[in-house]
């Protein structure tokens, strides 16, 4: 039986798509353009080091025994790594579909159609490829960087690193079809066979569209700027409340500056001895808010340098 299975990867109206088809169905994953590349840099291959490498062995043994029970063992790990990121989708569909061909040519050749290499060395490629993607980021597409167009620092880059085959991240020939989507528009579609096709079309596109992206102050991960180009932080979860990097970064850079701001700091103590005072009715509301107001304008004072942290000190004491 031939596998009409095909997989997918176009972008449309700022979205990431990608599409598993077949005769019967059809299956979409979406993500915001270029959320997919920068999540894929800061996934963690080091723990998944053994688990690849019993897919090795697993291949091993079939290539030896041909029992389907190493078939099975090896997609269901792939297919769970789909869930990790969506680029690991495509090792999934493309080892399936070899997988099949496998078993319909009765297992010859067994060796050329199903490498063990491919899979096992991912994670240690990975790694690589991720430190290439950096450095492209570091260099050439952060909205931070002053001199040069995207294309000029890129080119740069290039230059500098041409003879460290390890450095730079090579592009290369992709399978790509100008054809409609969705029924409603003609773009670009990329029918990749590896993960590195599908990183190589998304960079590329960052790289054509020149996407801003900029370090986020709290986290100091990637992310991508949409809309005011001002914007700092991330939107990433960085607690078990939901909360984000925007929503909490503004706060943490505010009270980390105040940690070495002596000022600030006398005035917040004396600020919470007084207002604990209210609790145990040693001041009444009245008289610590008539205080409070007070001490902010004599902080203010001496913030601008009109009165010396020891008057201020002395001024808090009465």
């Amino acid at each position: 039986m031939a596998d009409d299975l095909q997989y997918k990867v176009y972008l449309l109206e700022g979205q990431e798509n990608f599409v598993t088809e077949t005769k019967e169905y059809a299956l979409k994953k979406e993500y915001q353009f270029p959320d997919s590349l920068i999540d894929f840099l800061y996934v963690d291959f080091q723990p998944l080091m053994g688990a690849f490498e019993q897919l090795g062995r697993d291949i091993e043994n079939l290539y030896q025994k041909k029992d389907a029970q190493y078939t099975r063992s090896v997609l269901d790990f792939l297919h769970d790594m789909a869930a990790v990121h969506p680029y690991f989708e495509i090792t999934y569909h493309v080892w399936k579909k070899r997988f099949r061909q496998a078993e319909e040519q009765e297992f010859k050749n067994i060796i050329d159609l199903l490498p063990r290499k491919q899979l096992t060395w991912i994670p240690s490629e990975a790694v690589e490829i991720q430190r290439q993607i950096r450095d492209i980021f570091d260099n050439c597409l952060d909205r931070d960087l002053s001199q040069g167009t995207v294309n000029e620092r890129l080119t740069s880059h290039f230059k500098k690193y041409q003879d460290d085959s390890l450095k730079l991240f090579r592009f290369q020939k992709l399978n790509i079809k100008y054809e409609m989507v969705e029924d409603r528009a003609f773009t670009d579609v990329l029918y990749p066979e590896s993960i590195y096709d599908v990183i190589d079309y998304i960079l590329r596109e960052c790289i054509k569209r020149e996407q801003p992206i900029r370090k986020c102050k709290n986290c100091q991960k990637y992310f991508a700027i949409r809309g005011r180009t001002d914007t700092e932080y991330c939107s990433r979860p960085i607690d078990d409340m939901g909360r984000t990097c925007r929503d909490l970064g503004a706060s943490y850079l505010w009270e980390r500056k105040k940690k070495d701001d002596e000022i600030f700091k006398v005035y917040r103590r004396e600020y919470k001895k007084r207002f604990a005072w209210i609790k145990s009715k040693k001041i009444s509301q009245e008289d610590f808010y008539a205080w409070s107001e007070k001490a902010r304008q004599q902080k203010e004072l001496c913030d601008r340098g009109e009165m010396t942290l020891e008057e201020f000190k002395d001024w808090l004491k009465r």
